[in-house]
C-alpha cells in the first residue's frame, strides 16, 4: 500500500511538473544541525514548499541522517535518500557539525538567503566555530541565470562572517598559509611561528565569477587580508576551481606562500597547479 501512494503522489507531482512552469519556493527556519561519530539529525520548527498549487508544509519537522565518509544518507520513515560526494572529498573530511537558528529561504531563479546564530565544525584537520554568519545569492536584474542555487551564487553573492574561531590546529595551519614575506614576522629557520586564534570581519562578494575576499588577522600585528580570483563550479565532476589573481596582506604579497602551503599539504580534497587551486566538494 505505501509503495502504492509513493507512485501515486509522484505521478501527480511529475504531471503538474510538466504542464505548467511553477516557481519554487523553500522556507526552513529555526533549525538545529547535529553531527557527531557519522550519526545526525536535523529538526525545524517550520518546512515549508510551494510550487504553484501544489504545497507542503510540515511544523515541526525531524529527520536522522548518516555519514561514512563522503557517502550522506537521510533516513526518514519509509524513505531513503542517499548522496555520495566521495572518499576523497572536502565532505568526507567532516567529523562533527553543530548548528543553531539555522534558517533558509529559497526562490527558485530568484535569491537564496541563509543563516545561522551558530556554527562548529570539526575536520581531520583541526576544528572551527562561527558564532554567526549570513550567505545571500541573488539574480541580477534582467539577467537569466541558467542552472540551480550555484550558478545564482557565481552570478552575485555575499557572505558576511563577523567573526571565525580556530583551534590550534586550525590557527597554525591558517598562520602559515598567511606567511608574509618580511623579516619582522620571520623567525631565524625563516618560519613563521605563530597561532592565530581567530579572524573577523571576513567578507566574501562573488560578482559574474569574480572573487572578491576580505578579513582581518591578527599575528605580531593586525593585517587586512585581501584575496581575488575567479571561481567556476563544474558540478559533473563535483569540483570548484577557483583562480588566485592577488593575494595580500597591507602592501606585503601572500599568493606565492599561500598556494605553495597549499599544494605541500598534500590534502585529499584540494590539488594545486600554478594559480588555480581545484577543491573536490
Amino acid at each position: 500500500m505505501k509503495k502504492i501512494f509513493k507512485r501515486v503522489v509522484i505521478t501527480i507531482f511529475a504531471l503538474h511538473l510538466n504542464h505548467s512552469y511553477c516557481q519554487e519556493k523553500i522556507i526552513i527556519q529555526d533549525s538545529t544541525l547535529e553531527l557527531r561519530e557519522g550519526e545526525g539529525r536535523i529538526y525545524s520548527e517550520e518546512v515549508s514548499f510551494h510550487s504553484g498549487k501544489l504545497q507542503i508544509n510540515a511544523n515541526p519537522a525531524e529527520v536522522n541522517f548518516y555519514k561514512k565518509e563522503g557517502l550522506v544518507q537521510l533516513d526518514y520513515p519509509g524513505l531513503q535518500i542517499s548522496y555520495d560526494f566521495g572518499s576523497e572529498g572536502l565532505v568526507s573530511g567532516i567529523e562533527g557539525l553543530e548548528s543553531q537558528g539555522l534558517s533558509l529561504t529559497y526562490l527558485e531563479k530568484n535569491r537564496i538567503d541563509i543563516k545561522s546564530s551558530e556554527f562548529f565544525i570539526k575536520q581531520t584537520s583541526g576544528q572551527q566555530f562561527i558564532p554567526a554568519f549570513h550567505l545571500k545569492c541573488s539574480s541580477q536584474q534582467n539577467k537569466s541565470v541558467p542552472g540551480d542555487t550555484l550558478n545564482m551564487c557565481l552570478s552575485l553573492g555575499s557572505l558576511d562572517v563577523p567573526i571565525v574561531e580556530f583551534d590550534k590546529v586550525s590557527g597554525k595551519a591558517v598562520a602559515r598559509a598567511l606567511e608574509i614575506d618580511s623579516p619582522l614576522l620571520q623567525s631565524e629557520n625563516n618560519t613563521i611561528n605563530i597561532n592565530i586564534k581567530k579572524v573577523e570581519d571576513l567578507k566574501l562578494f562573488i560578482i559574474n565569477n569574480d572573487i572578491h575576499l576580505s578579513f582581518k588577522a591578527r599575528y605580531l600585528f593586525k593585517w587586512t587580508i585581501k584575496i581575488k580570483g575567479h571561481i567556476d563550479i563544474s558540478q559533473e565532476q563535483n569540483v570548484v576551481n577557483l583562480r588566485v589573481d592577488s593575494a595580500k596582506a597591507g602592501i606585503f604579497s601572500l599568493k606565492k606562500n599561500l598556494l605553495k602551503r597549499l599544494k605541500k599539504a598534500n590534502l585529499s580534497s584540494v590539488e594545486v597547479q600554478g594559480d588555480m587551486i581545484t577543491i573536490k566538494l
